[in-house]
């Protein structure tokens, strides 16, 4: 696995393509720079041991406490990474925009 500061470095570089698994359907997701930037944005913001809620398949609030990054996702402590960092909206109870 490459590390943290070089696929952020290829992130910013390049479209990339993910795979996502949401109920049990595969879906092909170009993100554009403006994603990538929330992205970037978000691993400087979360740290190991916050409570972060966003949005989950199918659109479900979840809150959970953050661990580590596995590349663009947020992994839980109990080692859930299906968690995207674009549906952020409360690190620690605040209230954060990180589409603006």
């Amino acid at each position: 696995m490459l590390k943290s500061g070089v696929m952020n470095r290829y992130l910013m570089m390049v479209k990339i393509t993910l795979l996502l698994n949401c109920i049990g359907n595969s879906k092909k997701i170009q993100m554009n720079e403006a994603q990538i930037k929330i992205i970037r944005k978000a691993k400087s913001i979360v740290k190991n041991g916050d409570r972060v809620r966003c949005r989950k398949c199918p659109g479900t609030l979840r809150t959970f406490t953050f661990s580590h990054w596995d590349v663009c996702w947020m992994v839980s402590k109990s080692g859930i990474d299906d968690y995207s960092p674009l549906s952020i909206d409360k690190i620690n109870g605040k209230e954060i925009h990180l589409k603006k």
